[in-house]
Order: structure tokens, then sequence, then C-alpha cells
């Protein structure tokens, strides 16, 4: 819940589903080990000795590389996958069968239904709209997704919020300003960039917003473009190929690159039910 003062802004009533599974950042970095250890042994047929070197070899890159049991002590999870290390037993990384993996069809296909559960189980008791509402998740890269796409993101964001309601959000824009800065300048210039990190497909143009908020009884929009601050911990990056925790993003007149939006709930489109039309 937010509640609007007359100067602050204060968030109350936080609801918060924890995952299924929880695993020690110790115990996490040594499945890594393992798990590569025995999708390189499928594929080059190594003996147990030559497994069993190569995961040494693993676990001091990951930990070279990756946070320390120092910095993270648990990772809640979803998937079973990660508490156990008989791989030929798993439901996604099967390496024994599959060593380079199912695919990101059926990761998203997984992680789909993750988060169709998660949206079932979090709104299942909701019946009137509270007066604001903000929702804070993370769908990664399912297109679409019970949140992700932006006709139900917005009609879900349309449908919790009472009149005078609040919808916050952010994105990148869809352009070849940001296909070159935010996906193709941060596989160049940061190390270990994950694939598919950022999807050109999944940003949204101003426009696109403009038009699905207006159909959802969403009015009165602001937009306000972000870029990354050119001071010295940008240039730090490019030379470093690292992100300092000093790297920031600023407000800019443009949304060429991303942008923030604010929009208020007036009234239900024409009498419709703001959900998900075709």
């Amino acid at each position: 819940m937010a509640s609007l003062g007359a100067s602050m802004l204060t968030l109350s009533n936080f609801s918060i589903q924890r995952p299924g599974y929880q695993i020690a950042q110790r115990d996490a970095l040594a499945w890594l080990s393992e798990i590569h250890a025995a999708a390189q042994a499928t594929i080059e047929s190594l003996s147990s000795d030559e497994r069993a070197q190569f995961a040494t070899r693993m676990n001091k890159l990951i930990q070279r590389v990756g946070c320390g049991a120092d910095k993270i002590g648990a990772r809640g999870h979803v998937s079973a996958d990660l508490c156990t290390t008989e791989f030929e037993n798993l439901e996604l990384y099967d390496v024994t069968r599959q060593p380079r993996g199912r695919g990101t069809a059926a990761r998203s296909q997984l992680f789909s239904e993750i988060v169709n559960r998660y949206f079932e189980r979090e709104y299942a008791e909701v019946r009137a709209p509270p007066s604001e509402l903000i929702h804070v998740t993370c769908t990664g890269y399912v297109a679409p997704s019970g949140a992700q796409h932006v006709v139900a993101l917005i009609a879900e964001a349309a449908r919790v919020l009472a009149p005078g309601g609040l919808f916050c959000f952010h994105t990148f824009n869809r352009s070849f300003l940001s296909w070159l800065v935010v996906i193709k300048g941060v596989e160049w210039f940061v190390r270990n960039t994950p694939r598919h990190l950022h999807v050109l497909r999944l940003f949204l143009k101003p426009e696109e917003v403009r038009t699905a908020c207006a159909r959802y009884g969403l009015g009165a929009l602001e937009l306000r473009g972000v870029r990354p601050q050119l001071g010295l911990p940008f240039w730090r990056m490019l030379l470093s190929r690292r992100v300092a925790d000093d790297f920031g993003f600023a407000f800019s007149t443009s949304t060429r690159l991303g942008y923030s939006g604010l929009a208020r709930k007036t009234v239900s489109p024409q009498g419709r039910n703001p959900g998900i039309h075709g």
C-alpha cells in the first residue's frame, strides 16, 4: 500500500512470497561447478579424474567472478534442480542427456508456468482493489507472461488500481539507439554479459505505452527519459569492462534510449473489465 501525505510517500502492508526452496550461496557455487563438470564430462567423455579436475578449475573461476558466501548468505529459488547433484533426474538441467541445456524455449516455458502460478496465488483473494498498490516482481524475458507483456501488464495495473491510483514503470525504448547502447554496448563493454540479458523485441516504444494506458483508463501519463550518467564511473566501465558501484543513471529530456513513467487510474474504459482483450 502507498499513502500519499502532504510531503511524504510511505509504504506499508507488504505482501511477500518467498520462493519454495533455499540454498546457501556456498552450496550454490559448488553446484554450479559440479553441473558444468558433469556437462563437460558428457560432451567430451571425461574420466572421473578428468571430471574432478575440470570441476576444480571451474570452481576457481566461479569463486573469482561470482559473489562469495561473505556477500550473499543464501538464495531463494523456485526450481528443485538446485537441491541435488543427481543430474540425470533434473527437470531442466539434465546435463547427462542434454549437456548443452534444454534451450531457451524449455526454460521460458517453465518460467512462464512459475510466474503464472505466482500471480494466481498472490491475487486469489483480491476482490476490491486498494486505493494504491505498488507491485515489484521479476518476470524474466518470457513474452508474453502474466506481467511482462505490455497489454497484460498495463491491464493488470488498471484492474487492481482504484480511481486515482498511480501506475509507475520503467522500460527501454525499442530503437536503434537502445539496441546500440543497451544491448551491443553492454555486450562489448561489460565483461561476462549473459546472452540475451536484454531483448530488443521486448522493449516498448512510448506510443505503445500511451495507447495501452489510454485503452485501460490510465490517464495523465508522464514520461521522463533515462540515460547513463556520463561521469568518471561510466568511462572507468568502458576501460575496465566492470560496472562500478557508483555507476548510475539520470533523467533526460529524451526517451530515445529508455524512460520511466507515471500514470493515474481514471475510470474503467468504456465500462469494460480492464483485463486482457484480443
